[in-house]
């Protein structure tokens, strides 16, 4: 991982993209650190390899287009454990740092399988702190019917450094998660959001 920053020009599609949502003195600038998340459902899944010919081309048109300085992704396949088969994003990863969008690296959720949690950042701008992780190890926080309360996808945290702008740094925390949807999954939605409540009082 990059331990330097490194100066870029100023690539912030997203503030014209969304020009009523930004102040005008910071539109078309790089004052501020541009982050995304997505839900891509079952991206890079086994179920899914025959719409992911196409997907995969237009996911990375559509990441191209934001520039993003920081994604983080839901229900996306991760690499396996052997290395042979890469992340669904790694090839996106490399493409988007050969079209010159961005210097982009990505990680995932060790959990997860088919389903994880992941983060691609620009390091152009954004720089890892420490290794992004897992929150907490698989099935660490159950249900009392022995449910987990995160369904197998455990939150991806991550400490990083941002530049904005010529001289302004921060330090920031992110963490992806991808609770359990629909009505079923209410009772572990509020769980795993009450683990997440208590985490981020201490943290």
């Amino acid at each position: 991982m990059a331990r330097q920053m490194v100066r870029a020009e100023s690539h912030d599609n997203m503030s014209r993209s969304f020009s009523g949502l930004v102040p005008e003195q910071y539109r078309d600038t790089a004052q501020f650190l541009n982050v995304v998340q997505w839900n891509i459902e079952w991206f890079g899944a086994q179920k899914s390899k025959d719409k992911d010919r196409r997907r995969v081309e237009v996911v990375t048109d559509i990441l191209e287009a934001f520039n993003a300085d920081l994604f983080v992704f839901q229900e996306v396949a991760g690499p396996s454990k052997d290395g042979r088969y890469p992340g669904v994003f790694d090839s996106i990863a490399a493409e988007l740092t050969a079209r010159g969008a961005g210097d982009y690296v990505v990680f995932y959720t060790e959990a997860g399988g088919e389903q994880r949690v992941a983060m691609m950042w620009d390091r152009d701008y954004v720089r890892s702190k420490s290794d992004v992780v897992d929150l907490f190890p698989r099935g660490t926080h159950k249900m009392p019917d022995g449910r987990d309360a995160f369904a197998g996808r455990t939150p991806l945290h991550g400490i990083f450094e941002a530049r904005v702008g010529e001289a302004g740094r921060f330090d920031f925390q992110a963490l992806g998660v991808h609770l359990k949807a629909m009505g079923e999954g209410a009772p572990q939605r509020a769980h795993s959001a009450s683990v997440l409540a208590d985490w981020m009082q201490v943290t």
